[in-house]
């Protein structure tokens, strides 16, 4: 599974924040989506392979919970501080994190979502090498990354039962989503930014609607999506707090269970990074939800 080619040297900004033999560390443990090239990739350069970085707990072989991170960044970089730090977190949660590199722009977010699918299926498959309990993959997104799981446990399916592949058998749904700061609608805010974010995202000079209403995860929302935590600050000038206030109102309309803290002050893309400890309260409250659904003991028998 693991990308052994000495010539392979993935160099993403994912690990740009940690010492050089830890990051050398985890990019030789780097594993590719798909073992051959990846589907719709425009060449086999670092940036056309989307890979996935396990960060495991050092406790007991204990079926574990799982996690995929995906960075945020604008689709354009992947943020360092939503990353590894993250991933660190949820291992002192003993919780197995896999943190996603997946491709960025001139790939348009049709490659991320199959990114993301990719990558649940794939720790599914391998649950028993990584130790993982199967039925607790979870998704945890920021910014950009926060729409990506948004899209995550929205727009799944149930796998290809009959593939010849073992890996797209197993059903892309995740078991739990964690939004923080997430982008939900493509169609929130005045008309030229709107466009903007539509043409950033999809690619095209002028979008389809309907693409536009898929990716506007906050429609996509069933009966079906898990449980979903949503986390902003009503100060984020970059990404508005209606982005989850439309998410959490069409899970509601649709049943689904979740929790949303709006907190009153501060800005975008706070992470894991900011010195000011009131920000950090997300993290202990995140967890107690984590807690409350299974995700940071063993399962249940």
């Amino acid at each position: 599974m693991h990308a052994n080619n000495p010539e392979f040297d993935p160099k993403g900004t994912i690990f740009e924040r940690i010492p050089d033999a830890q990051a050398t560390h985890f990019r030789e443990r780097a594993i590719r989506l798909w073992p051959d090239r990846a589907p719709g990739a425009k060449g086999d350069d670092p940036a056309d392979i989307p890979l996935l970085y396990p960060v495991l707990p050092e406790s007991g072989p204990n079926a574990k919970a799982a996690m995929i991170v995906c960075p945020g960044g604008a689709y354009e970089f992947h943020a360092a501080h939503e990353g590894f730090p993250i991933a660190k977190w949820l291992n002192d949660l003993d919780i197995a994190a896999f943190i996603l590199e997946y491709r960025l722009r001139p790939y348009t977010v049709s490659a991320p979502l199959a990114h993301v699918q990719r990558a649940i299926r794939l720790v599914r498959s391998h649950s028993d090498e990584f130790q993982i309990d199967p039925d607790r993959v979870g998704v945890i997104g920021f910014s950009a990354g926060g729409h990506l799981a948004s899209a995550a446990v929205t727009l799944f399916d149930n796998g290809e039962s009959d593939s010849g592949d073992r890996v797209e058998q197993r059903s892309s749904r995740p078991d739990a989503g964690i939004l923080i700061y997430p982008v939900t609608s493509l169609t929130l805010g005045d008309k030229q930014a709107t466009q903007r974010r539509a043409l950033r995202m999809l690619g095209a000079t002028n979008p389809d609607p309907e693409l536009i209403r898929r990716f506007s995860t906050n429609t996509q929302v069933s009966a079906d999506t898990p449980p979903v935590f949503l986390w902003h600050n009503y100060g984020d000038s970059m990404v508005s707090y209606e982005h989850s206030l439309l998410f959490a109102q069409a899970c509601h309309e649709n049943s689904v269970p979740f929790e949303l803290h709006i907190l009153g002050y501060g800005e975008h893309g706070f992470g894991t990074i900011d010195p000011n400890p009131k920000f950090a309260v997300w993290m202990q409250i995140c967890a107690n939800w984590l807690d409350t659904l299974g995700f940071t003991g063993k399962p249940e028998s």
